[in-house]
């Protein structure tokens, strides 16, 4: 466990000294507990909530999975086909967690679309 623990605090030395030193590349460090994908799942016409509040900390994509229709996605309830529009195939990324819920509506039934986030 000592050797462990010092193989750790030895790297994050490491990337303490490079980042001073000018050398430093992100490094971004997701905790795999939050980490998620959903299976091809699916919107109708009505809104619902497709990824709750405070779901990811780090970063959450939306991808459309369907051929022809659109999915709409808000920050808001309920989402309307106003809002953020997802073409088919077509994705939307945010490079943080939202602490909100966020809602979608398809432009017909069984929209399918996949969620990753961490």
């Amino acid at each position: 466990m000592a050797d462990q623990t010092y193989s750790v605090l030895s790297g994050v030395m490491k990337r303490l000294r490079d980042m001073l030193n000018g050398t430093f590349a992100e490094v971004v460090f997701v905790d795999k507990r939050r980490a998620g994908l959903s299976a091809n799942t699916n919107i109708g016409v009505s809104s619902a909530q497709i990824i709750a509040a405070g779901a990811f900390i780090e970063q959450v994509m939306v991808q459309n999975t369907h051929a022809t229709q659109s999915m709409y996605v808000s920050f808001n309830d309920p989402a309307t086909v106003a809002d953020f529009q997802i073409l088919p195939g077509g994705s939307v990324a945010y490079a943080f967690g939202p602490t909100n819920a966020l809602f979608a509506i398809g432009s017909g039934v069984s929209t399918t679309y996949a969620i990753t986030g961490a």
